[in-house]
């Protein structure tokens, strides 16, 4: 959830190293813009997912919510991609999308 996480490391002989303090902000709707420069929609879902960018997409990486590849896509580099998720089981789906080297991940739920 979002707030301020620290971590505090102790090696084998018990010495503590200096704590690192991190904020984390985890947006409260699915369904924010994660860029300008693209869209996945409609999220939720009940099968198909489009992603549109303003840049050709390098390559598409559905997961599910043990790691597991279900579909990489990295064949033809276009801008817009129509991806169905209508033969997955319902629940939650992480997408990895790579475009210019930049890697943006984002969950769907397919209901």
């Amino acid at each position: 959830s979002t707030g301020q996480y620290w971590l505090v490391l102790t090696d084998d002989d018990g010495c503590i190293s200096d704590t690192a303090y991190y904020n984390v902000t985890i947006p409260t709707d699915i369904s924010e813009n994660i860029s300008e420069d693209i869209m996945i929609y409609p999220n939720p879902t009940s099968g198909n997912v489009f992603i549109e960018s303003k840049d050709n997409i390098d390559k598409i990486i559905v997961s599910n919510h043990l790691g597991e590849k279900i579909l990489i896509q990295e064949e033809n580099k276009q801008k817009r991609y129509d991806i169905n998720l209508s033969n997955l089981s319902k629940g939650i789906y992480h997408i990895e999308i790579t475009i210019n080297n930049q890697i943006i991940n984002q969950k769907i739920i397919l209901q």
